[in-house]
């Protein structure tokens, strides 16, 4: 019988795959946006399954607790175990299960992951103000992808020792999947505009290379090599 954690990061993989597939179809109208939602729900996944991993699959370790007012109307010293709405208890979110695995478990998870996962949850969440994504902001939304599938990569490896060779899994360089000519005649939104000032401003405090064990953005090259159109990517 599989394990909780080990259950838990095959659903996070199969999340990560789907949204790397939906972004690499040819004609797909809300890539980035469905492939946000995916990422990031595969990313909490896969931080609940190190917790459960650590705690010896003790399903505890990942609920989510609130202490309740008392009566008197002091706050309680207990915590309580928080119920949704079917009344199902909740499970900790994303962040709070990074800063679980960091502060009562050890993990040394670098600094720069963190700021890759709140990009990404920053283009989630403002998927709605995407209307009409021009070349540049939806350029620097692959490279958060690319290295946040990197850093995703790395982690499952190191942690539960699971090879993804077998798959091809990178995210399609942007020109294969948008139409250059047209995206340039296109003037961004200011809502767009403030994403694309965010993840620039957040990008200038690391110096990314392809050979760091983490990063925060990372680009694909496209290279055309030779008259029977060899391509390279690097």
């Amino acid at each position: 019988m599989k394990s909780r954690s080990k259950t838990l990061a095959e659903k996070s993989m199969s999340s990560m795959l789907s949204a790397i597939e939906i972004y690499n179809k040819p004609d797909f109208k809300y890539r980035e946006e469905t492939f946000a939602v995916l990422a990031t729900n595969s990313w909490e996944l896969l931080l609940k399954a190190r917790i459960l991993q650590l705690s010896n699959n003790k399903i505890t370790s990942i609920l989510s607790y609130e202490k309740h007012r008392n009566k008197d109307g002091q706050i309680s010293k207990k915590e309580y175990r928080v119920k949704n709405r079917s009344g199902n208890y909740n499970t900790v979110g994303l962040f709070k299960a990074y800063d679980i695995i960091i502060n009562e478990y050890g993990d040394n998870l670098q600094g720069i992951v963190r700021e890759n996962l709140e990009a990404l949850v920053e283009i989630r969440d403002n998927s709605v103000h995407f209307i009409n994504k021009d070349f540049a902001l939806s350029k620097k939304i692959h490279e958060i992808g690319t290295a946040s599938i990197k850093n995703y990569i790395r982690l499952v490896f190191l942690w539960f020792g699971i090879d993804f060779s077998q798959y091809d899994i990178f995210l399609m360089p942007i020109g294969f999947v948008r139409n250059f000519s047209s995206a340039k005649a296109i003037t961004i939104t200011g809502e767009e505009e403030k994403m694309l000032e965010y993840i620039n401003s957040s990008e200038k405090k690391y110096d990314d290379d392809e050979t760091n064990e983490f990063n925060f953005t990372l680009n694909i090259d496209i290279r055309f090599r030779g008259f029977n159109s060899q391509v390279q990517l690097s």
